[in-house]
């Protein structure tokens, strides 16, 4: 029922238990199961955040592990929150980095082409200072500070760059194409 409620509204989420279960369920009560699931997530994903604090994390050493390539991207936007208006929120992702095989459009020759795999996600609806620890966990599950190899993709947001600095010291920054 939580899970059917991140991808439809919760009326939506009660004609389909009506439709398909034949069981009658208000849309005023998926809500308070969203909320009471939705808190446990987010105690859940704290407790994390806490087991990967930067001053807490000790790299193993990997001297026979090639870790590879590895990419970061942030982004804000602003997300209409019913009841509560205009919100700011900070997305991330963190990837391994893929060269593959492809023809070039104009010269027909084979070149190699990064590309994104392995893709993790987080978003944190706050400031940069909340999405930190956030955007810092999902970099520790992806091994991204061990690798051989890491670049931060952005826009020029201020904001971003100066939590690459701080988090991904060691990474090359790159302003995406469509803001350079």
């Amino acid at each position: 029922m939580v899970w059917l409620s991140g991808l439809l509204t919760y009326e939506e989420v009660s004609q389909v238990f009506e439709r398909i279960g034949h069981r009658l369920i208000p849309s005023a009560s998926i809500w308070r199961q969203t909320q009471v699931y939705g808190t446990r997530l987010e105690a859940e994903v704290r407790r994390q955040e806490q087991q990967v604090s930067i001053e807490r994390v000790v790299s193993a050493s990997r001297r026979d592990e090639t870790i590879g390539r590895k990419g970061v991207s942030m982004d804000g936007g602003m997300v209409n929150i019913r009841g509560e208006g205009w919100k700011e929120f900070k997305a991330g992702t963190v990837y391994d980095v893929e060269q593959r095989w492809e023809r070039d459009p104009k010269t027909r020759e084979l070149v190699q082409v990064p590309h994104g795999v392995h893709i993790g996600y987080t978003a944190v609806l706050g400031s940069p200072q909340d999405f930190a620890p956030a955007v810092w966990r999902l970099a520790v599950e992806h091994d991204l500070p061990d690798a051989d190899d890491s670049s931060v993709t952005s826009d020029g947001a201020e904001w971003i760059w100066n939590l690459a600095a701080d988090l991904f010291p060691d990474s090359v920054q790159i302003v995406d194409w469509c803001h350079v």
